[in-house]
């Protein structure tokens, strides 16, 4: 089971939970970065991954360099190009931020760029290169989406629970980019956002992983999307962002 940022559980970054008392956040202006971070190589047998937030507090555990640049980036496996062989070792990450509050999902985002550019000496290069791609569009009949009654400055959260024949998520504040960026880390090709649905939503999403298991009140999860929130799932091609890695180092233990 892999648990990511306050709540989330995010199928395949895949899959989260944490739950925890409401932490004082950062202001929404803050750049944080980590004051004291410590990395070591993963137990090869652990079975449990994710990012995790107690606090201010973080925990990154068991994740891949891949992992840590998908998170960073919000990109799919596919959009990282030209790393080393060595970035699908795992790592553990214990770290505080300079800032003794939690940081909101985006100030996680930069504080790991920030800790990979440090510590991994990440350099790379934005480009665009053709490949394939899933677009998220409205689908006939129009959304069946509530809009979201909670804070809209709050972190979204993704709860949810997997198991070797289907998947179960509930979405509370949640926007149609970052649902998609959710899609994509379980999918083998990126996932694009296209409904124009601005604001956040709360709604849940059931589907059968296991194409041949006997559930017959589950769907697969491209026909779950339509039936269920009203949107439409399309294998395409088209243009996409990847980030060319142009030099990455092993970080030394501490």
């Amino acid at each position: 089971m892999k648990s990511f940022v306050a709540v989330a559980v995010l199928g395949a970054l895949t899959g989260v939970g944490l739950r925890a008392q409401e932490p004082e956040r950062m202001p929404k202006g803050a750049h944080p970065v980590f004051e004291v971070a410590t990395i070591r190589p993963a137990n090869p047998d652990d079975q449990s991954a994710g990012f995790h937030l107690e606090g201010h507090r973080i925990f990154i555990e068991n994740e891949r360099v891949t992992d840590l640049l998908m998170f960073a980036y919000g990109l799919q496996a596919k959009q990282i190009v030209d790393g080393p062989a060595w970035m699908s070792e795992r790592f553990d990450i214990h770290g505080t931020p300079d800032i003794a509050a939690a940081p909101d999902f985006t100030q996680l985002q930069e504080m790991v760029q920030k800790l990979l550019a440090e510590r991994f000496g990440l350099k790379f290069h934005e480009d665009q290169r053709e490949m394939p791609i899933y677009t998220l569009t409205v689908a006939k009949g129009g959304p069946k989406l509530e809009k979201s009654k909670g804070d809209p400055d709050a972190i979204n959260d993704e709860t949810g629970s997997v198991n070797s024949k289907s998947e179960f998520w509930k979405y509370t504040n949640e926007s149609m980019d970052k649902f998609a960026k959710a899609m994509q880390n379980s999918q083998d090709r990126p996932v694009v956002d296209k409904t124009g649905l601005a604001g956040k939503y709360d709604f849940t999403l059931k589907w059968k992983t296991d194409v041949a298991a006997d559930e017959a009140d589950l769907v697969d999860l491209f026909t779950a999307v339509q039936e269920q929130l009203g949107l439409k799932l399309s294998a395409d091609k088209g243009m996409a962002k990847v980030l060319v890695v142009e030099r990455l180092e092993k970080p030394s233990e501490n």
